[in-house]
C-alpha cells in the first residue's frame, strides 16, 4: 500500500506541474510533460545515486503511457450526451476500465522500480518525491479564460435550431399515457419549447393537444429529457431560440 501511495503521489506531482504548463505558449503539451519528467528522473537520479538498471526501471516507471483502449478514444462532452443511454454507459465502463489498467500498470512499473532501491534509497525517493508534490501544490496556476464566440460573417444571420436527436419509439411508448393506451386512443401534441446554446430543451409549454383529458400533454413533456437540438445561430454563434416541437402518440 505504501508503494502504491508513493507511486500515486510522484505521479500526481508530474501530472500537476504538466497541467501548469499546458499554458506556457512554446511547445505541445507532450513535449512540455517530457520535459518536466525528464527533470524528474534527473533529480532522483541525482539525489539516489542509481545504477544503470535503477535508472532503466525509473525512465521505465516515469514513461509509462499506453496507448488509449479500444472505445476509450476522447469524446466532447456534447457527443457524449448526445449517444443512447446504452451506449453512453458502455462507453463510460470502458473508460473507468481503461483507467483502472492504466493505475495497475503504472503501479506495476513503479514496484519494479521501487524494489530495486536499498532501504536507504527508498527513504531518499519518499523524501525527494515528498518535496516534488509540495512543489507541484504550491506552484501557480493559470486561470482557465474561456475562448469568447466571434461572429463569422461569411455565415448566415440566422439558423434556425434544427433536430440533433428525436426520442425512439420506445421511448415515446415509455410515457404513453396508460388510459388512452387501454382505450386504443392515439393523439398529437404541440410544445412550445426554449432551446439553449446547448441545444438541450427547457421551459416547455403544451400550446396544442388532441385529444384533452387523456394526459397526452404531460407525457409529450416527459419526453423531452430525450429530445436533443442543434441550437440556433447568429452568424455562427449559439444563441438560445424559440422552438415549436411537435409530438405524436400512435399504438
Amino acid at each position: 500500500m505504501m508503494r502504491l501511495m508513493a507511486s500515486l503521489l510522484s505521479l500526481s506531482a508530474i501530472l500537476a506541474l504538466a497541467g501548469a504548463a499546458r499554458a506556457e505558449p512554446d511547445g505541445s503539451p507532450d513535449a512540455q510533460r517530457a520535459q518536466l519528467a525528464q527533470a524528474f528522473t534527473a533529480r532522483m537520479e541525482a539525489a539516489l545515486h542509481l545504477s544503470p538498471a535503477q535508472k532503466a526501471a525509473l525512465n521505465d516507471y516515469v514513461s509509462y503511457r499506453p496507448p488509449p483502449a479500444a472505445g476509450t478514444l476522447p469524446m466532447s462532452a456534447e457527443a457524449l450526451r448526445a449517444l443512447a443511454t446504452q451506449q453512453r454507459n458502455a462507453r463510460l465502463l470502458a473508460n473507468i476500465e481503461s483507467d483502472l489498467a492504466i493505475v495497475k500498470g503504472r503501479s506495476e512499473a513503479f514496484d519494479r522500480f521501487y524494489g530495486l532501491l536499498s532501504p536507504d534509497q527508498q527513504q531518499r525517493f519518499e523524501v525527494e518525491n515528498a518535496s516534488a508534490v509540495a512543489q507541484s501544490e504550491t506552484a501557480p496556476r493559470p486561470e482557465f479564460q474561456p475562448r469568447p464566440y466571434r461572429p463569422d460573417l461569411s455565415l448566415p444571420s440566422h439558423v434556425d435550431a434544427d433536430w440533433l436527436r428525436r426520442p425512439t419509439d420506445v421511448e415515446v411508448s415509455r410515457v404513453y399515457p396508460s388510459l388512452a393506451m387501454q382505450r386504443h386512443i392515439t393523439g398529437n401534441v404541440g410544445l412550445s419549447c426554449l432551446a439553449d446554446q446547448q441545444g438541450y430543451l427547457k421551459d416547455c409549454v403544451v400550446a396544442s393537444e388532441t385529444p384533452e383529458g387523456f394526459g397526452f400533454g404531460n407525457a409529450a413533456l416527459e419526453i423531452t429529457a430525450y429530445m436533443r437540438m442543434r441550437p440556433a445561430t447568429n452568424y455562427g454563434i449559439p444563441v438560445k431560440s424559440r422552438v415549436a416541437i411537435p409530438v405524436g402518440f400512435k399504438l
